[in-house]
């Protein structure tokens, strides 16, 4: 994949303001003051509708501080038929130059922590 951390830091569009931010159980203690549990999944909270870590439009945390699931993006997990199964989000400009090859062993450390869990719930607004 392109240069991901560079390309996001410098990336204008808004997509990371609206997200439902799933962590992993594994990345509770380090975000508890900004967490909501729905169901037995964390997220991390929203403030206005979006991510409790965007200011200034941006994303307030460093990119090796943020959860897994915000490094994975624009790859991600939808339900189909019933079960969870890796996505792309076409709308991010980085969805041409994901390579899956490349993001496998990310991809399987977070079907490992359960991040391809909590898709089902990840519409709600809290």
């Amino acid at each position: 994949m392109v240069g991901k951390k560079n390309f996001c830091q410098n990336c204008e569009e808004i997509c990371c303001s609206v997200s439902y931010v799933q962590i992993s159980k594994e990345e509770i203690e380090r975000f508890k003051d900004n967490i909501v549990c729905l169901d037995g999944i964390f997220f991390l909270k929203n403030v206005g509708g979006k991510c409790v870590f965007w200011k200034k439009n941006k994303c307030a945390l460093s990119y090796a501080d943020r959860p897994l699931s915000c490094k994975l993006y624009p790859i991600g997990f939808v339900l189909e038929n019933g079960k969870p199964v890796v996505s792309i989000e076409k709308s991010c400009s980085l969805a041409k130059f994901v390579d899956m090859k490349k993001e496998e062993p990310l991809i399987r450390k977070a079907i490992e922590l359960g991040l391809d869990k909590g898709i089902a719930i990840s519409e709600r607004d809290f």
